[in-house]
């Protein structure tokens, strides 16, 4: 099954796949397949998260499946390691006193990023479309 990852940011889906593997799904980005990025028009992260979802990443009926990932920690004062993209080398997370996410293997990163928690939880849902199932039954 091929699941459409509504981001341009490579490093993005590098990292999906790697959180994703095991499960039998091809991940393709919309410029992969050529197509446009929906517009972000929301207020918030979870209504843009929606508006993406809707143009490329929802069950094949329309369903969507959310969930939410959270990690605290702080700010370096400068950027610090190079396993990482974005505001990576500049996170500190809690777990990892003195470590950015970027300074971490990318097993460790994956696990305390937001990212990662929160394909935590879609990953029994995502398994279930994978085989054709419905997630609702699992």
């Amino acid at each position: 099954m091929i699941l459409v990852v509504a981001t341009g940011n490579a490093g993005k889906l590098v990292e999906l796949r790697e959180l994703l593997s095991g499960i039998d799904l091809e991940l393709r980005s919309l410029s992969e397949l050529g197509l446009p990025s929906p517009e972000e028009t929301g207020k918030t992260f979870a209504e843009n998260a929606e508006l993406k979802a809707h143009a490329a990443l929802c069950a094949p009926d329309g369903r969507l499946f959310r969930a939410e990932g959270r990690v605290d920690g702080s700010i370096a004062l400068a950027p610090r390691g190079t396993n990482g993209f974005g505001y990576d080398p500049l996170f500190l997370p809690v777990e990892t006193p003195g470590r950015t996410l970027a300074e971490l293997r990318s097993a460790d990163k994956n696990r305390l990023s937001h990212r990662g928690r929160a394909l935590e939880g879609l990953r029994p849902v995502l398994e279930a479309l994978a085989r054709g199932a419905d997630p609702r039954q699992q």
